[in-house]
């Protein structure tokens, strides 16, 4: 058969519908193919990761679900934000959610965690005294152990910038100390807020008397995760020395007064409790740590009342030196012991004098009268005698208390006013009867003095009147004449025979 060959010639706009066809088609075909490339989204169950110095670290797509090469977008559920930030160490869920179907989906779980420990910034010195409220810098000594030392395991926390946080100590104890006392470490951490544990070593020297005694106190601080602790320990040394006899203060020369009732030795003489011991500064008051608002009130004082440390105190008294009745000296010699140090070192004296004095004056008072029994004072009156105008009478002694020694009594009758003249004056211990006081109102001065010079005046008042009646002398035989009329006219001087009054003309 022969071979035979066609050709058709194809309008032009008909080639170019064709092409676009064939691109459509195979656009197509290339869509569908990339879609069933990604597949479904297929997460991992768990997974770990370390948080950085921003105590974050960020999940990616290809670690949260690999071999998932489409667009997608990945959530940490941490409850900071919806993304995927991991923040916070914690295990949290992740969800992963292809960007073209959100329901083509996985999740997982992954633990953050921080690898990073706290780092020490500051670990406080070397410490064996601290400046108190009122005294100054006080070393710490022996029984001071017992207010540095914690009773336990004491805390307080930072932020993650070393900042303490304010409520976070365990204790008022730990707060009073680390604050105002001794010093705290202060670490910082990559991730939130630090936990600082405090623990105390005792350490005594060889001799455990004599020697210092050291708390090794250690920091240690472990972050928020409570997982790692800080390598760094910061350990500072708390030195508590024993007193020497530099340190010791005499007591005050002290004075009492006769009227006081005040303590007694066993010999009688004023006892330490009342005129003071040999002391020393201590940084510590017995209340001083105990939580007190009122810890800048104490004195810082220890008393050799008692064994203290190594130091004890004893004394002894010399004769009493009389000054005046009821006042007297004495001295006292103290003996102060150090069994910790050698040879005549061991040993201070000191002196103290003891005055007991007569400070005041007699309580001096007025004897109370009551004439008409109704329960309230009267003034004190007396009457004038039946032969001139002129009072005489037994001056009353005052009322007078004086619990130290004797006393005596000058008494003056002052007249009219208290700075009137005196018309009378009676001696200590002459008779106390007085005459010539004239009528109206006077003062008795009284001016007490003991035994030791103390002096006290009062004025009592009292009064002079005349309660003496005249006398009446009459004529009985008088013959009367009567007149025309009937009347007669009879005068006093008729009667009267020679009446007369103490204190004046009669009429």
């Amino acid at each position: 058969m022969e071979k035979t060959n066609f050709t058709f010639v194809f309008p032009s706009n008909w080639m170019k519908a064709f092409g676009l066809m064939l691109l459509s088609v195979c656009w197509m075909g290339l869509q569908t193919a990339s879609a069933q490339d990604c597949g479904e989204v297929v997460c991992e169950g768990q997974l770990n990761v370390n948080l950085q110095d921003n105590c974050e670290a960020v999940l990616t797509l290809a670690s949260a679900a690999p071999g998932f090469d489409c667009a997608a977008t990945v959530v940490v559920e941490d409850g900071v934000g919806a993304d995927n930030v991991i923040q916070g160490c914690g295990t949290y869920k992740f969800v992963v959610t292809a960007d073209d179907d959100p329901n083509n989906n996985c999740w997982g779980y992954i633990t953050a965690e921080d690898k990073q420990p706290p780092v020490l910034e500051f670990c406080p010195g070397t410490v064996s005294g601290w400046t108190t409220y009122n005294y100054g810098f006080q070393e710490f000594v022996c029984n001071d152990i017992d207010k540095l030392l914690l009773d336990g395991p004491a805390s307080y926390k930072l932020d993650k910038n070393g900042n303490l946080i304010e409520g976070s100590f365990s204790s008022k104890h730990a707060k009073w100390l680390f604050k105002y006392v001794t010093g705290f470490a202060e670490f910082t951490d990559n991730c939130g807020d630090i936990t600082v544990t405090v623990t105390d070593e005792v350490v005594y020297g060889y001799d455990e008397n004599c020697d210092d005694v050291t708390i090794v106190r250690r920091f240690t601080a472990v972050d928020s995760c409570k997982e790692l602790l800080s390598p760094d320990v910061c350990e500072q040394t708390i030195v508590i020395g024993k007193p020497d006899l530099d340190d010791v203060y005499c007591p005050k020369d002290a004075e009492l007064s006769c009227e006081d009732d005040f303590k007694l030795d066993a010999k009688g003489n004023p006892h330490p409790d009342e005129t003071g011991y040999p002391w020393l500064y201590q940084a510590f008051d017995v209340d001083y740590v105990k939580g007190e608002d009122d810890w800048e009130d104490y004195e810082h004082k220890a008393y050799l009342n008692s064994t203290f440390c190594n130091l004890g105190a004893s004394y002894t008294d010399g004769e009493r030196i009389e000054v005046c009745e009821g006042t007297y000296k004495i001295v006292r010699t103290w003996e102060i012991l150090d069994w910790c140090a050698e040879g005549y070192a061991r040993v201070r004296e000191c002196k103290q004098t003891i005055k007991v004095g007569d400070y005041d004056a007699p309580e001096v008072a007025c004897e109370d009268v009551d004439y008409d029994n109704d329960g309230h004072k009267d003034l004190r009156t007396y009457s004038t005698g039946p032969y001139d105008c002129t009072a005489a009478f037994h001056v009353p002694m005052p009322v007078v208390e004086d619990n130290c020694s004797s006393w005596e009594v000058l008494t003056e009758i002052v007249g009219f006013s208290t700075d009137g003249p005196v018309v009378a004056t009676i001696a200590p211990g002459a008779s106390r009867y007085v005459s010539g006081i004239p009528l109206g109102c006077h003062f008795i001065k009284y001016t007490v003095t003991d035994a030791c010079g103390n002096k006290e005046v009062i004025f009592c008042a009292f009064q002079v009147e005349d309660q003496v009646e005249p006398i009446a002398v009459c004529d009985d035989d008088l013959n009367v004449s009567i007149g025309g009329q009937g009347l007669a006219r009879v005068y006093a001087d008729d009667i009267d025979e020679g009446s007369s009054d103490n204190c004046g003309p009669i009429r």
